[in-house]
């Protein structure tokens, strides 16, 4: 896989110091709050300081960043703009050569007392979250060399490699050129359909990004759709080992039906029901979530 660099001035002490100055004032209310309903001293993610955001400048200076915040510095980028995909719950994806290298990472926090958290996923630890205003995966069960990771991502517009100079006053960017060229048409282009999370890629990179769906994303769904309605375990994909399956995972697409194939939507046909009332003490009645859709698309 051959990849095409670039390079983007970007002051990241100054976007850290911005990303715990907007959560700082909550979280001292919620700190004092903690503390006078439990008795404890809150958690120090809740109480954030300058020494915090030296401690992240330190951490990300020596990260191989993969994935959505990449590509937002792909894109140039200013604080105000990496801020706001921070807090709209955009991660920090760190990868690693080997498992060594991730086992550091998680080191380094619990070195300074922070305890990382396993993802829903099963294949990362996670730091922080909608406390600190920004979160940082820690890739453990995916590991290897940026071509051989990219391998595994369903979407061609995550596939970007982020790296911050020994200041942090630059990041070099690199991607393969099918990357670039989605982001130059707007496009969302589809990697690999036989992944759990792929509808949920696609819902983001267009209600949040505004990247549009093409004929060819639409079939990848519909393959998708077929994997998960089947046995998820049997996919051809490395992740399915540490994926956790559970009863959720028709939820998946429930929650993103605004984007889902028209033409797919009768699989779903009897597995969304809902008990509705028109008022508080009026009698129940169910509704097919599947067959609803159908019909408003047809009225539209």
């Amino acid at each position: 896989m051959k990849f095409i660099e670039k390079e983007f001035k970007i002051d990241l002490i100054g976007l850290l110091e911005l990303v715990f100055r907007a959560r700082h004032d909550q979280n001292i209310k919620m700190a004092e709050l903690f503390s006078r309903h439990t008795g404890a001293a809150a958690p120090s993610w809740m109480t954030a300081t300058t020494r915090d955001v030296d401690m992240l400048h330190l951490f990300l200076k020596g990260q191989r960043i993969l994935g959505g915040f990449a590509r937002q510095l792909a894109r140039g980028r200013k604080k105000d703009k990496l801020l706001r995909y921070l807090r709209d719950g955009g991660d920090i994806d760190c990868f690693y050569a080997s498992a060594d290298g991730a086992r550091n990472s998680v080191g380094f926090f619990a070195d300074r007392g922070i305890i990382t958290q396993e993802s829903v996923s099963g294949i990362c630890q996670n730091y922080g979250g909608s406390l600190t205003g920004m979160k940082i995966q820690i890739v453990e069960k995916i590991t290897g060399s940026t071509a051989e990771l990219f391998e595994t991502f369903d979407l061609v517009n995550s596939m970007f490699e982020a790296r911050f100079s020994t200041t942090g006053n630059t990041v070099y960017v690199r991607a393969p050129q099918i990357a670039w060229d989605a982001e130059a048409n707007n496009n969302i282009v589809i990697a690999r359909n036989n992944t759990p999370l792929l509808i949920p890629r696609v819902w983001k990179y267009n209600q949040m990004q505004r990247l549009k769906i093409t004929p060819q994303v639409e079939e990848s769904m519909g393959k998708n759709i077929y994997g998960l309605l089947g046995p998820v375990e049997l996919w051809d994909n490395p992740m399915m080992e540490h994926w956790k399956k559970t009863s959720d995972i028709l939820d998946i697409c429930r929650r993103r039906i605004d984007i889902l194939p028209t033409g797919h939507l009768p699989l779903f046909v009897g597995k969304w029901l809902e008990l509705r009332k028109n008022t508080p003490y009026g009698p129940s009645y169910r509704v097919d979530i599947a067959i609803e859709e159908i019909q408003n698309r047809i009225k539209i």
